[in-house]
């Protein structure tokens, strides 16, 4: 299980009885979820196991910068449409569906960063 001050890791997403959230939940496929978006992946296991494993009300926020630059210097999007066709990109490639088990219990919130 996961730990507090302990570096996320592909392998604890299979540490649920051996299965991944998305096997586990409705609304979710098994499509990728070790790959490129492994992080938001993880956070999404991390709300699955709060919520359904440990009956633990949680939420979780996810935060977009719009107009900042990503670790590898690229161009963040800079506006939430932007933001949003990278989202739905993400969702489509874990096979997120729209009405997925866990919707309502995730929050996006855009902040514009201001120009130095």
């Amino acid at each position: 299980m996961w730990r507090r001050g302990k570096r996320a890791h592909p392998d604890r997403v299979h540490n649920v009885k051996g299965q991944t959230p998305p096997e586990r939940a409705s609304g979710f496929s098994d499509f990728q979820w070790l790959g490129t978006y492994y992080q938001y992946a993880n956070r999404l296991a991390c709300l699955y196991c709060l919520n359904v494993l440990r009956k633990v009300p949680a939420r979780l926020v996810l935060v977009y910068f719009m107009g900042d630059k990503f670790p590898d210097a690229r161009q963040c999007p800079s506006s939430e449409a932007e933001w949003r066709e990278l989202i739905r990109a993400c969702h489509l490639t874990l096979g997120l569906s729209e009405k997925h088990a866990l919707r309502n219990r995730v929050h996006e919130l855009f902040i514009p960063v201001a120009a130095e």
